[in-house]
């Protein structure tokens, strides 16, 4: 949510409202949740996102209610307390572990979780997939091989 947001990065209502030009009303109703994001004009939102240096995708996912890890994931956790995983702290582990282990279903939460850019990062970075995950990875987020860690680390042979 998007007081959560500016809680954590010490931003108050008043100070974003003189950076982005928004009405204190519009954004006190935002942030106590009076007001949908989806309510705002496009102009409001560039405003915002750009005050707080966030995409729109960014923008609209921190407004948007966060979604939850649902227990039908939680097989894909087995060596960390589920209960304990944070959508945001714990982002690289769920999101590399989801992309290599948790088919459809995991997918589906990541795309709906995190931006694509968030992913992207991710698949950068993460040595801990397999094969087809790497692969399916260059393909969907239009990496490079020598971009990937994975490929870096593995001395894999390529094709």
């Amino acid at each position: 949510m998007l007081s959560n947001y500016l809680i954590e990065n010490q931003i108050s209502v008043y100070k974003l409202s003189k950076e982005s030009n928004v009405p204190y009303t519009t954004l006190n109703e935002l942030v106590r949740g009076e007001r949908s994001i989806n309510e705002c004009s496009v102009k409001v939102l560039i405003s915002l996102s750009n005050s707080l240096n966030l995409s729109l995708d960014e923008l609209y996912k921190i407004c948007v209610s966060q979604p939850k890890l649902s227990d039908n994931l939680k097989p894909f956790f087995w060596d960390r307390d589920f209960k304990t995983l944070d959508i945001q702290k714990d982002k690289k582990y769920i999101i590399s572990r989801l992309l290599d282990q948790g088919g459809f279903n995991g997918y589906k939460f990541i795309k709906n979780a995190y931006t694509y850019e968030e992913i992207k990062e991710v698949a950068k970075t993460s040595r801990n997939i397999s094969p087809k995950t790497a692969s399916f990875l260059l393909n969907c987020y239009n990496l490079k091989k020598e971009e990937m860690s994975f490929y870096k680390v593995r001395n894999h042979e390529w094709r």
